[in-house]
């Protein structure tokens, strides 16, 4: 998986910084998507269990032979396209996101991509403290964590490319992280960065989601992944 960082100069009350250009999620998405749908006919001759389910339900919606469709697949490689995986459903943004962070070994140490439940799942609680193993409701699961000098990081990451229900209810739960941890954290070696990826997070949302920044330890904010490098950098200088 591809994703390397390229540099341009912002700058930030009249000061200069480096920005990382950020992951092309659109473009490994499409290369994702058209190497998956050169995999469709060796996934069928290998009977591949979730192709089969697809198959399966395309002959019961619409009415067609499972033969058929099986000979269609076979000789309409724009047909058997329809049958490969979406790379939107493999979590591959998560992915990708966590490869171009562990690129900066200077700020970021120890990387750890964290299970979405069990034992070793990690969570904000409603009076923001960090929690092992039990789910609070309604918290979700937190997606990363690392060393950043004496900071232990905790991140959430969202790519979001429109708005809908799910995306919607998805910045909520953003907000709600960040002022569950705005309000209530304690340790001033915790910190928790909410990474939002993806068109969907325009400056204006940006802003909302920094009403619940925390500018003195144990520090949070909302940003895109590139400004994360900067970031850390800026309060690693601080620690000095």
């Amino acid at each position: 998986m591809e994703c390397i960082a390229g540099d341009w100069t912002g700058k930030l009350r009249g000061a200069s910084f480096i920005v990382h250009k950020p992951p092309d999620y659109q473009a490994i998405e499409y290369a994702i998507a058209r190497k998956g749908a050169s995999q469709v006919v060796e996934r069928l001759d290998a009977a591949d269990k979730d192709l089969l389910k697809r198959i399966e339900w395309f002959v019961d919606r619409f009415g067609f032979q499972p033969q058929t469709v099986r000979d269609e697949i076979r000789r309409n490689k724009m047909f058997s396209a329809h049958f490969a995986k979406d790379p939107r459903r493999t979590g591959f943004h998560e992915k990708v996101a966590a490869c171009w962070l562990k690129q900066f070994g200077n700020t970021i140490s120890e990387f750890k991509t964290l299970p979405k439940s069990g034992k070793n799942a990690w969570y904000i609680t409603s009076d923001g403290h960090m929690q092992k193993n039990v789910r609070p409701k309604p918290s979700k699961s937190l997606d990363f964590k690392w060393k950043t000098g004496r900071f232990t990081v905790y991140a959430t990451h969202k790519y979001t490319r429109e708005g809908g229900g799910n995306q919607d209810s998805q910045y909520d739960e953003v907000k709600l992280t960040l002022r569950h941890f705005q309000n209530g954290a304690v340790d001033d070696d915790t910190m928790f960065l909410a990474i939002v990826d993806g068109p969907y997070y325009t400056e204006e949302k940006l802003t909302e989601l920094n009403r619940f920044e925390r500018i003195k330890a144990p520090y949070c904010k909302a940003m895109h992944i590139e400004y994360v490098p900067n970031y850390l950098e800026h309060h690693l200088c601080l620690e000095k």
